[in-house]
């Protein structure tokens, strides 16, 4: 009895034992930092490849659209901020550029749109945000010519971006969006996020969005622009693949690859 009690006994320790290495290997890997590399719509369809300088900031941008290299958009900082990105042809003409202007809580505030086509500078189009804390917008707006197009109005629970409101200039409410998420990283949520590049949908893009529900102006959904998700993971936690069915029916996927460092 005393010697099947030490055996219980040793067994007990040694399953304690892996069971602890187990659970701190897992504590481990999920403190690892993952930053995107590329990004893949529809199996090849259309690709965007990040560059990273030393500061893990992007300061280059390849399209890819059919496996052909469309062009790509570099990025100027200054500091941590984002001042500046440029964007050229295949042929590696610069077209046009974006510049950025923040607050004294280093927020980005304005975004201008520069089209160089005729060969000079010439403002085209720009945005404007506010907020209401440091990570959470208050409100976007978009300008056309200098002259207010539409903006949105953005509400959150959590830290989490549940619900947008669109609206045209003269007031009147165009649409709105409802977002729902899952508890897991986002491809993002490494990344200092980055409006310009990824859009407010989601900001801070901390979480996955498994459902996004669009309605027009009368409440009606907008069924292909409304989509659920759902993700397949890395060992760190960050997605590899989401499956997104749009309520038309269509059905698209989307591939991630990182660059993942203890």
């Amino acid at each position: 009895m005393k010697k099947n009690l030490l055996l219980l006994l040793s067994s007990f320790i040694i399953f304690s034992s892996c069971e602890k290495d187990e659970i701190e290997k897992k504590d481990e890997v999920s403190n690892a930092t993952c930053l995107p590399t590329e990004i893949n719509y529809d199996n090849n369809n259309y690709t965007r490849k990040f560059t990273y300088n030393t500061e893990s900031q992007i300061i280059r941008e390849d399209i890819i659209d059919n496996n052909t290299n469309i062009g790509y958009n570099t990025f100027e900082y200054n500091a941590n901020k984002l001042i500046k990105q440029n964007a050229y042809n295949a042929q590696s003409t610069l077209k046009s550029y974006y510049t950025y202007e923040y607050n004294s809580s280093n927020q980005l505030i304005a975004e201008k749109y520069f089209d160089l086509s005729n060969g000079s500078a010439i403002e085209k189009e720009s945005f404007t945000y506010e907020y209401s804390s440091p990570t959470e917008l208050k409100k976007s707006s978009y300008f056309e010519n200098n002259t207010l197009y539409s903006y949105r109005t953005y509400q959150y629970s959590n830290g989490l971006m549940t619900k947008i409101q669109s609206f045209k200039a003269n007031g009147n409410q165009s649409g709105q969006t409802e977002i729902e998420y899952d508890n897991n990283k986002s491809a993002l949520s490494s990344l200092n996020p980055i409006i310009v590049l990824f859009g407010t949908t989601a900001f801070p893009y901390q979480k996955n969005i498994i459902k996004h529900i669009v309605k027009d102006a009368n409440g009606q959904t907008v069924n292909d622009e409304s989509y659920s998700s759902t993700y397949e993971y890395n060992s760190q936690g960050y997605p590899l693949k989401r499956n997104e069915n749009r309520l038309d029916g269509r059905i698209r996927s989307v591939l991630y690859k990182y660059n993942c460092k203890e």
